[in-house]
């Protein structure tokens, strides 16, 4: 509730506090709460706030700010909220869920992680990938049958998501992954990343036109790769391109306005 402390720890009302959009609360011109007692060292207000220092009544150093920032991900498993998904999965312990709330977090890495599921809150209520976003790379390596599920995935650097070396039966579903750039969406790499699962996702590339990445999914050397149920649309060059590849299964994709389908 809105107030100010007087001198025998009574909160008064009416001192029109105003969020500055950092989760702490101001004074506003002509608050009636304004020189009402001493400073103690709080900064100067600027903008459409007092142009002076700031000024609660007595006792403004046991005045409390704001709330804190919402949690941006929940660890179901032990109860725990955070302030950011990047933190929420490398806190995560083997077999732990991570469920993400609506926004736009950064990228994940599953380096040395076992059996985590990240999973996007909307999509797992309502079906709906547009409002949970990974705006940043996701990457397995030195883990197994890790998850994620549900995310718009957007990405113009590296690859969107790397399977990488050490990284077996990992899996990304269900995911709106767009991308930009000139290698490729998702990217599967060396001999060590084995039996890793791409499955039933979007994967465009977000170039105005045509496009310009060349390719949707590129797995190189890696076995056991599984590609089912994706479509993968606007690529300048391939849909999917396999290159020395292992015991790979792949159907049922929609391969849609590529310069090629695939390539083996």
């Amino acid at each position: 509730t809105a107030g100010y402390l007087a001198s025998n720890g009574t909160v008064l009302s009416g001192p029109s506090l105003s969020n500055d959009g950092s989760y702490r609360r101001t004074l506003r011109s002509g608050s009636a709460a304004a020189d009402a007692g001493t400073t103690n060292g709080l900064t100067a207000l600027t903008g459409p706030y007092l142009n002076a220092t700031a000024d609660i009544g007595a006792h403004e150093s046991s005045f409390v700010a704001g709330p804190t920032p919402p949690n941006a991900a929940t660890n179901l498993n032990k109860g725990v909220g955070y302030a950011s998904l990047t933190v929420a999965v490398a806190l995560a312990s083997n077999g732990n869920i991570v469920e993400a709330y609506p926004g736009v977090h950064g990228g994940v890495d599953f380096s040395l992680k076992t059996n985590i599921t990240v999973r996007a809150r909307d999509f797992e209520l309502f079906g709906n990938q547009t409002n949970t976003v990974i705006g940043g790379r996701v990457q397995f390596q030195f883990g197994s049958r890790n998850v994620v599920r549900g995310f718009t995935i957007r990405q113009s650097a590296t690859p969107a998501v790397e399977f990488r070396s050490n990284g077996a039966t990992n899996t990304i579903r269900n995911c709106d992954i767009r991308y930009s750039n000139s290698s490729a969406a998702v990217y599967v790499y060396q001999k060590s990343a084995s039996g890793n699962r791409i499955l039933s996702n979007r994967i465009v590339d977000s170039s105005p036109g045509f496009g310009t990445q060349f390719m949707g999914v590129y797995v190189n050397a890696a076995a056991g790769t599984v590609i089912s149920n994706n479509v993968i649309a606007q690529m300048y060059q391939y849909a999917i391109y396999l290159n020395r590849v292992r015991e790979s299964r792949i159907g049922k994709n929609m391969l849609r306005t590529n310069g090629s389908s695939s390539y083996a």
